[in-house]
């Protein structure tokens, strides 16, 4: 009982549907008469509908789904009335899906997924360049290294320019002496 009340219930919304659908297509509105046939066709697959849902296709220029959805009908009700005559305009729609040049089909990919939400964390307060550790430790190391120079270059015996005594004995002893630099004048 309530499996025939709910057959009967979408019946009476597939034949709503039809009704709508006969209205859109007399007045011109050939998208919306597909949309509505297809849906009373879901609800009650009655072969007729797909024959209209063709004849939608056909108005709106789709020749080739204008053919399948002729071919559904043929294949539901193959002696239907008109059978002939529906053979002959699948013929002419495949003839006019031939001739009509091919559309580019444009695939487009899913889109990447999302990036993982941002944490927001309070940011510190930026201490100032002197408060930093690095660079008292740097400043430190770098007057540790000028101190340490200091007092090498400091605690090093003064190299003292040969006086005439000191090139003399140097001569004498056979230590041999640049020239050039300390040659004396005549």
């Amino acid at each position: 009982m309530a499996r025939s009340i709910l057959l009967l219930a979408s019946a009476l919304t597939a034949q709503d549907r039809f009704e709508a659908a006969e209205v859109a297509y007399d007045v011109g509105q050939f998208e919306r008469a597909k949309k509505l046939y297809t849906e009373a066709y879901e609800l009650d697959p009655r072969p007729g509908l797909l024959f209209n849902i063709g004849q939608c296709h056909k108005k709106l220029g789709d020749w080739s789904r204008a053919a399948f959805f002729y071919r559904r009908y043929l294949a539901k009700a193959p002696e239907g009335e008109g059978a002939e005559r529906l053979r002959e305009l699948i013929a002419e729609m495949d003839a006019k899906a031939a001739a009509q040049p091919r559309r580019a089909v444009l695939t487009v990919a899913d889109p990447p997924p999302p990036p993982p939400p941002l944490t927001v964390t309070e940011a510190s307060p930026e201490e100032p360049l002197y408060k930093q550790w690095w660079l008292w430790t740097a400043a430190g190391a770098a007057t540790t290294l000028t101190i340490v120079a200091a007092v090498a270059v400091g605690s090093r015996p003064r190299a003292r320019s040969p006086s005439r005594a000191t090139a003399g004995r140097a001569a004498a002893t056979g230590d041999v002496l640049c020239r050039e630099a300390w040659a004396q004048p005549p």
